[in-house]
């Protein structure tokens, strides 16, 4: 993710902003979302599920992308271009990036200042109605990445659902403390650790209390284990997604020293116990002193 702190702004433009989330809403957006589901419902039934690929910023939800795309997955439009981060590319789909910023903004808040309950207006509801029908739209199956989009996920499911499309939740996650610390560094110090820390609390909390209302829909990854384990995790990702290849690893999963988790406090320990459970019951236990320093 790029650009964390470029929407900070003052309390006075926030206020400007939702006096125009709420007159868009009220003056365009029930025509829009209608006509959105009515051109959904007319065309023909989506048979191929969505993939959506989730987890806190700076988690390997790049790398995760990159290597699915690898095994068959579309991931189409414009997307967020390279930088010294992530050199080969965020994959995160510009109008996919825009309704999930403009949804937590509408909320009064950030990725990195979870907002305590969305506050999603029609004509949001109406974009995405409007991006699920472009990607049923592709000849295979097609998905988005975007870390935003851990926190706004109930409302995209929650259309898909309206719409009776298939979706497939990819929950990636990793060290919290490494998290953290690439948070800081990608922020240039911007944020500081707490509230970095704070923030992946947040993200993975909402995924496994989402996941555990409708786990049929989710798989796990996580960067924290061995570069073998991790490339048999991805095949058996792509697999279970439907996708008809296989990943092509590259030299850019590197294993580093993970934190000492024993400094953290005990809550983020906790959920983090709670992922690791959670992608075991899926995929078996990881290695849990390795993980992935290229991560995003």
């Amino acid at each position: 993710m790029t650009h964390g702190l470029r929407d900070r702004v003052r309390p006075s433009i926030r206020r400007r902003r939702r006096l125009h989330y709420f007159l868009r809403n009220l003056f365009f957006a029930p025509a829009e979302r209608r006509e959105a589901i009515l051109a959904r419902r007319a065309s023909a039934p989506c048979t191929l599920p969505i993939v959506m690929i989730v987890g806190c910023s700076r988690s390997g939800t790049s790398f995760a992308a990159r290597m699915l795309k690898s095994a068959g997955l579309l991931l189409p439009g414009e997307h967020t271009p390279p930088d010294e981060f992530n050199p080969e590319g965020y994959f995160e789909e510009d109008r996919v990036v825009a309704v999930n910023s403009d949804i937590l903004w509408g909320s009064g808040g950030h990725w990195f200042m979870p907002p305590p309950r969305l506050r999603v207006y029609a004509y949001q509801r109406a974009q995405i109605v409007q991006a699920l029908t472009w990607f049923c739209s592709f000849g295979g199956i097609a998905g988005w990445k975007d870390p935003r989009g851990t926190l706004t996920l109930p409302v995209w499911l929650e259309m898909a659902r309206e719409l009776e499309i298939p979706v497939c939740v990819v929950g990636v996650f990793r060290n919290p403390a490494a998290v953290a610390a690439s948070i800081v560094r990608h922020e240039r110090g911007a944020i500081e650790f707490p509230q970095a820390l704070s923030a992946w609390c947040v993200h993975n909390a909402r995924l496994l209390d989402l996941a555990a209302s409708q786990p049929s829909r989710f798989s796990w990854f996580t960067t924290d284990q061995c570069e073998q384990r991790v490339e048999k995790n991805l095949n058996a990702l792509a697999g279970r997604l439907g996708l008809g290849g296989r990943v092509a690893m590259d030299d850019n999963h590197r294993r580093t020293i993970v934190p000492n988790l024993l400094e953290i406090p005990a809550m983020v320990r906790e959920i983090h116990e709670r992922l690791l459970a959670a992608h075991a019951a899926q995929w078996g236990p990881t290695n849990r002193h390795a993980h992935n320093s290229a991560a995003s």
